[in-house]
């Protein structure tokens, strides 16, 4: 039993007075404010123009809110309630320069004036593809197709079934970061920094890989071309898997990879892009110091100028660089924003870019650009909260975006606010000064609630429900032993961790009501000394197949006898709770054999490690085949 578990037994055993009981807090102020009693169980959007981060319509409302919340702490024992905001934020809108001129005037400006590549780096940051894709994106460098399994290991593009294992690409020198499947098609996302390498499909000849792309002619109108083949940065490479593989074509663009997604027939690649050279700037028709670009037909294009936008009070001279590239007929569509603060989020066909900025009194906020993305990319609208966004903190959810952001007090402690806006990016509901005095690393959100973390290897500190205006805390959530959460069908909610006691450590599965928080059960497994989970960290390693009601994990521990590589998997009902349905388990000299995926295809789920396939029977986790990836 945890710190909190055992003050919140002792609580328990403490006599309240019954006028300090929530119930009769909750009715007493039901009588004297009828007209402000609000549904804390859905956040109702209002739609208005004025940006502002006022949660509360009165001071009445205020009042009450404030009782209650001084009635249920003393209850609780709990201090650390969230607050109201009561800041007015003025939004700035980003603007276009009209030409290459423009833009280096712009440009150099902000050079000068002696800008970092990321103008919020003192902040916490904790941007990853792996972080991003928890739970927003259905990239993975797995995936199931028609009865075959595709994946990517020690450099190679591997097909499986159930008759056997092929090498059907090479990756070489690239660094392969997502994968996608649709109509028939492999789109393989590679981080790309060798110019003399291409990614190439085995049965199909190095001089018939790439074909023309539809399209490229009708944008090198607009922005310019130079013959300089291919760039360094992010790569697509699309196969043809409706009949064997057959690589067909490839798009590259400029920067370091933030994010992808695939939606109606449309791939959109998200990059972060800067000069990193230090030496003055020089003459504006040199593109490469100062204009992103990509590449298509093995030329090299620029951004136009027309696709480029600047923040408002930009002091960084890093791009966010997004594509939008029709993967059946080429046609692509670019955009770039000048001085991002490098934190996106992406859900569906709309695109956030935050950008950092600082009032006059050097307090930093941060503006939300958001975009629509399909055949072309379009600026939708944007909006600005106080504070500086923490890592990739933003999540949409019932047509709100959520984000969390580090802020200071009056007294120059920092603290966490958390932001609900519309969709016209107005703020409706607001949790603030939250954690005072400590630094959060990192911010999730998963269905209507927000963790917030001190040590990103540990349980969240808090954990907020978002679902009520103002934010409430939701205890259970926080008192267990979870490092994180992941929605688990409509009304359920998975958490994921580890448990320590003096004998070892053990992995934990618990289930929650999403609409309450309450723990419905939880099962621990894979007892040990020296016992470890990459998905108890990582959601990727995480299996989670709500349509069979499973979940799996891969679990390793070391002995004298070597490295065992675990599996286990579970099924979860409503009417059982959970139930362990078997383990495979592997013993190797080396960390070779461990998993650290798995993925389901029909009846059979297959289980990757670096040194084998392993082909398996969901029912009863019963071996079909093993494929071992040296042969």
């Amino acid at each position: 039993m945890n710190i909190d578990k055992k003050l919140r037994s002792e609580i328990e055993n403490i006599e309240v007075p019954d006028e300090l009981l929530p119930e009769n807090i909750a009715a007493m102020l039901k009588d004297k404010a009828p007209q402000k009693e609000k549904e804390l169980r859905t956040i109702q959007p209002v739609i208005r123009r004025t940006r502002s981060s006022v949660v509360f319509r009165s001071v009445t409302a205020i009042a009450a809110c404030a009782a209650l919340i001084a009635g249920f702490a003393i209850y609780s024992g709990r201090a650390n309630e969230p607050a109201g905001l009561d800041t007015e934020i003025e939004y700035k809108d980003v603007s276009r320069p009209d030409s290459y001129d423009d833009l280096y005037d712009i440009y150099t400006q902000i050079y000068l004036n002696g800008s970092s590549a990321d103008a919020s780096a003192e902040c916490p940051d904790d941007i990853s593809a792996a972080d991003f894709a928890d739970g927003l994106s259905d990239a993975d460098l797995i995936k199931a197709d028609n009865g075959s399994i595709y994946f990517v290991g020690g450099g190679k593009l591997y097909k499986v079934t159930e008759d056997g294992m092929a090498a059907c690409a090479s990756v070489g020198s690239k660094t392969a970061v997502d994968m996608y499947i649709t109509g028939g098609k492999l789109i393989l996302i590679s981080e790309n920094y060798s110019s003399a390498d291409t990614l190439q499909a085995f049965d199909v000849p190095a001089d018939n890989a790439v074909e023309a792309v539809n399209g490229a002619s009708d944008r090198s109108g607009e922005g310019s071309t130079a013959d300089e083949g291919q760039i360094n940065g992010v790569s697509a490479d699309i196969y043809d898997i409706s009949d064997g593989v057959k690589y067909l074509e490839s798009f590259t663009q400029s920067g370091e990879y933030v994010s992808s997604r695939v939606y109606g027939g449309n791939l959109s690649i998200v990059t972060n892009y800067s000069n990193e050279s230090t030496e003055p700037l020089g003459e504006e028709s040199d593109l490469d110091n100062y204009v992103p670009c990509y590449d298509l037909n093995n030329k090299r294009i620029y951004v136009a100028a027309e696709d480029i936008y600047v923040a408002a009070d930009a002091a960084s001279t890093e791009y966010t660089v997004v594509s939008s590239y029709n993967i059946n007929g080429g046609a692509i569509s670019v955009k770039a924003v000048l001085g991002s603060s490098g934190k996106v989020y992406c859900s569906g066909d709309t695109l956030y870019i935050v950008n950092a900025g600082q009032h006059e009194n050097d307090k930093p906020y941060s503006a939300i650009s958001a975009f629509s993305l399909g055949n072309a990319i379009e600026y939708l609208t944007g909006g600005s909260v106080e504070g500086s966004i923490i890592g990739s903190s933003l999540s949409e959810y019932g047509g709100c975006l959520r984000a969390a952001a580090v802020n200071t007090m009056e007294d120059g402690s920092i603290c966490t606010d958390i932001y609900v806006l519309d969709a016209d990016l107005n703020v409706v509901n607001s949790a603030g000064q939250l954690l005072p005095g400590k630094e959060v690393s990192k911010v999730t959100f998963t269905d209507r609630y927000a963790s917030l973390y001190t040590d990103r290897s540990s349980p969240p500190e808090l954990v907020l429900d978002l679902s009520a205006n103002p934010p409430t805390v939701a205890y259970d959530m926080m008192d267990s032993d979870a490092n994180y959460f992941v929605g688990f069908g409509d009304s359920l909610i998975l958490g994921v961790g580890m448990t320590s006691d003096e004998s070892g450590r053990s992995c934990e599965l618990s289930m929650f009501s999403s609409s309450t928080g309450a723990m419905y059960d939880s099962i621990s497994f894979g007892h040990g000394e020296y016992i470890y989970s990459d998905a108890s960290l990582r959601r990727r390693s995480l299996l989670v197949n709500t349509e069979l009601g499973i979940i799996g994990m891969p679990v390793s521990y070391s002995d004298e006898f070597g490295e065992h590589g675990c599996y286990y998997l579970f099924r979860y009902t409503s009417d059982n709770g959970f139930n362990r349905i078997g383990k495979i388990e592997y013993t190797d000299p080396d960390e070779s054999g461990q998993f650290h995926k798995a993925i389901v295809s029909g009846d059979t789920i297959y289980l990757i490690s670096d040194a084998r396939v392993v082909a398996a029977r969901i029912s009863d986790m019963s071996v079909i085949r093993v494929f071992n990836t040296s042969e």
